[in-house]
Parts: structure tokens; C-alpha cells; sequence
């Protein structure tokens, strides 16, 4: 069986969809259950919900409403994303049958491994090889920061609306060339071993220097962009993609 829980900021958390299907129940069915008992579900803590790819975090029965009024007149997926409190509370209201009983065993385990591998992290990180590599690489970031900042007034001289949202773009490409990532954190840096540090520090220094070639060659912003998409595939191509958390069980630092 795939993995049933991910790390989403430290926290193992399942999501509907696999869920549901687990139970047998279908994911309607399954809403319907988290919308009856969805004051119980909030004594466990907030429900991660995440729609049409945007996340919201639900911790008491009024914002619950307010989601579920907001979704009604938008279009997308939504996904729920239940603690190991709450997807085993969610599994007392479900019957056991020939398939949901495997799966809920297998439930408990995933949630097992996901409990070891936040250990696993802890351990790294309180390695001095690790807080080393993680004080060099924010300098490194800083750096990038800087670049990316003169990019976006270099981009809105040239008349773009939506600058400012390249903070994020040129994060979302670095991370996603770079590394397959298996959950949600809001910085993915903390979750990475020593080697994979000091490589996107080595990514982050070629992304400024693509900016800074680019504004000085007076490219239309948008190709700066797309040189640095270009200069980070191609130290990919040589460094190749990592799995981000798995490798902390496996190599530690």
C-alpha cells in the first residue's frame, strides 16, 4: 500500500481522498461525517483543508461554516487533512469491513513511520554539521533575496502587475527542479539534510547571478526569469533530483 500520511509543518496528517477510500466510503461520504461531528474533529485540533490548491486552516466550528459557505461558490478540489487524533476518532464512526480493516492497520503504522521520521529530523538538526550548513545557506538566501528583490522593480518598470508574486515563483522552481518533496512545510530548508543545504545554497547563488546577468543584458523581465529556469535545470541536470524528508532516515546529515 502507498503512503497514507504526510508531513504537513511537523505535523503527520492524512487526507481525505486516500481516506476515503480506505473506509469504503467515498469522499462524499466522508465530508458528510467531518461536517456532522466537525465540533468533535476541532477537540483534536485544526483541520487542514486545502482547496483548489490554496490552504486553510480550520480551528472552530464558525470558520468551518465560513469555509464551507466561501467553497460553495467556487469551483476546485478539496482535500481534508485529519491528525493522527482525528483520523483515528474518523475511524470509530466508520464500520469495519473486509477492506477498511487493513487499512486502517496500515493507518497506524504510517502514522508510526511519520512519528520517526520528525525524530529522525530532530536528530539532525541538533547535529553541528547540520546547524552549519543551515546558518551558511541563509546567508546564501539572503543574498537571493536581494537579487530577486531588484528583479521585481526591474519587472515593474517594464509595466508587471504581479511582481511581487516572484518571491514565491522563483522559490516554487528552485524547490521543485531540484527536489521531490512528500508533504507541506512552509520552509522547506528545514527539512533537508547537510548535503541537499549546501546544494540549493549553490542554486541560490546561480538564480541571483542569472538576474543580475539578465537586467544588465536589458532582457524583457519575463526571459530573465526563464534564463534562471534554465541555468537551475541545467545544475539539476548534473546534481539530479533528491527526495527531501525520506533522506533524513536514510543518511541523517
Amino acid at each position: 500500500m502507498n503512503e497514507i500520511v504526510e508531513l504537513h509543518d511537523r505535523e503527520p496528517r492524512a487526507g481525505s481522498e486516500l481516506m476515503s477510500k480506505g473506509f469504503g466510503i467515498g469522499h462524499k461520504a466522508f465530508v458528510e461525517l467531518l461536517n456532522t461531528y466537525r465540533n468533535d474533529f476541532l477537540d483534536f485540533g485544526f483541520v487542514e483543508i486545502i482547496h483548489a490548491g490554496k490552504r486553510v486552516a480550520v480551528s472552530n466550528g464558525d470558520s468551518w461554516i465560513e469555509f464551507a459557505e466561501s467553497v460553495s461558490r467556487k469551483r476546485g478540489k478539496t482535500t481534508y487533512w485529519l491528525n493522527e487524533d482525528q483520523a483515528t476518532f474518523f475511524g470509530t464512526l466508520t464500520r469495519n469491513s473486509e477492506k477498511s480493516v487493513p487499512f486502517k492497520k496500515a493507518l497506524v503504522k504510517d502514522y508510526a513511520r511519520c512519528k520517526k521520521l520528525l525524530a529522525s529530523i530532530g536528530k539532525t538538526q541538533s547535529a553541528e554539521e547540520w546547524q552549519a550548513a543551515r546558518l551558511e545557506g541563509k546567508t546564501d538566501r539572503r543574498t537571493e533575496t536581494d537579487g530577486i528583490k531588484a528583479f521585481i522593480e526591474y519587472a515593474k518598470a517594464q509595466g508587471s502587475e504581479n511582481a511581487e508574486k516572484y518571491y514565491s515563483n522563483f522559490t516554487r522552481m528552485e524547490n521543485a527542479t531540484l527536489f521531490v518533496v512528500a508533504g507541506k512545510f512552509k520552509n522547506l530548508r528545514d527539512v533537508m539534510t547537510s548535503k541537499q543545504l549546501r546544494t540549493i545554497g549553490v542554486c541560490d547563488t546561480i538564480i541571483e547571478k542569472a538576474i543580475d546577468d539578465g537586467i544588465k543584458q536589458a532582457l524583457p523581465y519575463k526571459e530573465v526569469f526563464q534564463l534562471a529556469k534554465a541555468r537551475v535545470i541545467n545544475f539539476a541536470a548534473l546534481y539530479g533530483q533528491s527526495e527531501v524528508v525520506k533522506l533524513m532516515l536514510e543518511a541523517g546529515v
